[in-house]
């Protein structure tokens, strides 16, 4: 290979490792491992999990599970997924915003039946305030025994991303 051409290749791979090491840098990944039970009853019982949660600097990324562990379909409405801040640890019911998922990857199913799980990652556009507590949305969901929607908002909370712009 003549030298001209093997310095433009190395050149541009070069800059292209750059540019990946400039996106990572500006990201922040936490690794959580949450797992979050509820039983209503023998019909409504989930199982959340939370595996990570990524910030950069315009949007976020979690990888989530949803197992359904009652006897019944779950209906499954992906319009409040997303990141809630609230301003203390213990705040449950009050966030100061949410960021509502726009990307299912995998899609959400519509329906979850006995037995199934649906692990994918939602994310959305903007960045949680590094000051507040952030927990994940999901939801709303319905079953048989519990027909009006409910969601779920996960005890575990993160504080403090730190993430390098």
């Amino acid at each position: 290979m003549p030298a001209v051409k093997l310095t433009v290749v190395l050149a541009a791979a070069i800059a292209a490792t750059l540019v990946a090491l400039a996106a990572t840098a500006s990201a922040a990944t936490v690794k959580l491992g949450w797992t979050e039970r509820l039983n209503r009853d023998a019909a409504t019982a989930l199982t959340f999990k939370v595996a990570s949660l990524t910030i950069n600097a315009k949007s976020w990324t979690a990888i989530v599970e949803i197992t359904n562990k009652g006897n019944s379909p779950v209906l499954i409405s992906q319009s409040q997924f997303g990141i809630a801040e609230f301003d203390t640890k213990t705040n449950y019911s009050k966030p100061t915003r949410v960021l509502r998922s726009a990307t299912f990857i995998p899609a959400v199913p519509a329906k979850l039946k006995p037995g199934k799980a649906w692990k994918g990652t939602i994310g959305g556009v903007g960045v949680p305030n590094d000051r507040l507590f952030v927990r994940l949305v999901f939801g709303p969901f319905a079953t048989k025994s519990s027909p009006t929607p409910f969601t779920w908002i996960t005890d575990h909370a993160q504080h403090r991303f730190q993430i390098a712009v």
